[in-house]
């Protein structure tokens, strides 16, 4: 896959193309992609995408704009598993936010010479969200571009979209999440140390401190894998939250217990997967009484799981 930031023109040859935000790289998305890939294939020319960095919201709303399901980083990942011939990002400022829409278009056209440009039914860009579908398809054709859309993909009669996936995390509801990205929900990061409590009451953690910016599962206790850099799949009861028993955290962490597992974890990478959600976060009146719903915790895990009791 071609990465280009800003500068298109060492692209060379004819595209089809889609344009968007593509946060999350959900179900709805893939299947536009999908589209343009086929699409691409049957034209003889390149598929390419463009999105923005950073996500428009952040710009248009400053002072709160939503959690984001992925990172740039993380989307450029998930894109470049879709096997894109091209992947654009365009910087996303004021200037770019006030250009109208047909010279975004003849910017496009100058740069990736597309045959045809397919995206989502509610798609709209250029200033004041003035390119909308119509608009885009008017442009196109007197410069032998094809614009269309295609419908927006639902799932149990609702619309698939960043929002109600954000929705979900929020609830703790991780299998309707999964199913809504087409994937399972994760986070990834680099472990840090913590306070180090975890090891001297017999469950140390490897502890990640995810972007500000990220829409996390909602604080609480969860059943989920530990992915090591070397692709093992760990069994781990999952902390998301502040650790109220001991009042000393501001910033949400994410404490991955790994059943049945010794190692130094410090300074790597890990991704961390929600599969079950247990229970909220809580503060405990006493260490003993915080231990206690530990030990449940990591028993339900296992019962989740499928993981058999060892000696520790």
């Amino acid at each position: 896959m071609q990465l280009l930031r800003d500068d298109f023109s060492p692209f060379v040859g004819e595209s089809v193309l889609t344009i968007g935000n593509f946060d999350g790289v959900h179900r709805g998305h893939q299947a536009l992609i999908n589209h343009v890939h086929d699409r691409a294939a049957a034209l003889g020319v390149k598929s390419a995408l463009i999105t923005f960095d950073p996500h428009p919201a952040t710009v248009l709303r400053p002072h709160g704009p939503p959690p984001l399901l992925t990172t740039t980083a993380q989307k450029i990942d998930l894109l470049e598993a879709a096997e894109l011939d091209l992947l654009g990002l365009l910087t996303f400022n004021r200037a770019l936010m006030e250009t109208r829409a047909a010279d975004f278009m003849q910017q496009l056209h100058n740069a990736l010479r597309p045959r045809e440009i397919w995206i989502g039914s509610d798609f709209a860009m250029g200033y004041k969200r003035e390119g909308d579908v119509a608009f885009m398809q008017a442009w196109g054709e007197p410069h032998g571009i094809r614009v269309d859309s295609l419908p927006l993909l639902s799932d149990g009669g609702e619309i698939i979209s960043s929002s109600r996936i954000r929705a979900a995390l929020a609830a703790g509801a991780m299998d309707e999440a999964a199913r809504l990205l087409g994937r399972a929900v994760t986070l990834g990061g680099v472990v840090v140390h913590g306070a180090k409590r975890g090891r001297t009451i017999g469950y140390p953690t490897a502890n990640v401190v995810p972007p500000a910016t990220l829409a996390l599962p909602a604080d609480g206790i969860y059943a989920g894998y530990t992915w090591l850099a070397d692709g093992q799949r760990l069994p781990s009861a999952i902390n998301v939250g502040v650790r109220p028993t001991f009042d000393d955290d501001v910033a949400r962490n994410v404490e991955s217990y790994i059943l049945d597992w010794t190692g130094d974890l410090y300074d790597q990478w890990i991704t961390i997967e929600f599969t079950h959600y247990l229970r909220p976060e809580a503060k405990f009146d006493s260490l003993e009484a915080l231990i206690a719903q530990i030990d449940a915790d990591v028993a339900e895990t296992r019962t989740l799981l499928h993981v058999e009791v060892m000696e520790r």
